[in-house]
């Protein structure tokens, strides 16, 4: 996932993706995320489709397996989206926490993102 130019979910729509974790609404957010969803190439929706319905899997089975979504999305979300410039050191944390929000939303959510035939 890492070697995917620009991030499976496209540094150039950083700032969009951030943004639309600050919505409240739920129904907002997840329409937001799949407008912005549609403006990726097509290959990155068949392996984001593919990899959030095996993470939601495994969420599933966290009793057993202790990975619940937040623990996936801390594991995965550096490897998925990044800025498209460099950033303050300061600023790293803070964006490291937001994209394992985005990500764990995202995983929590992915049937009403994706699709319900996606689990």
């Amino acid at each position: 996932l890492r070697n995917i130019p620009g991030s499976i979910f496209s540094c150039n729509l950083f700032d969009n993706w951030l943004s639309l974790m600050d919505q409240r609404n739920l129904e907002e957010k997840i329409q937001g995320i799949q407008r912005l969803i549609d403006q990726l190439p097509r290959s990155n929706v068949a392996l984001l489709r593919y990899l959030f319905g095996v993470l939601h899997s495994i969420a599933q089975q966290s009793e057993t397996n202790q990975m619940t979504a937040f623990n996936l999305a801390v594991c995965i979300a550096p490897s998925v989206l990044w800025p498209s410039s460099p950033f303050s050191a300061e600023s790293e944390s803070e964006f490291t926490k937001k994209i394992s929000f985005f990500v764990q939303f995202l995983i929590e959510n992915c049937c009403e993102i994706f699709g319900e035939e996606i689990t």
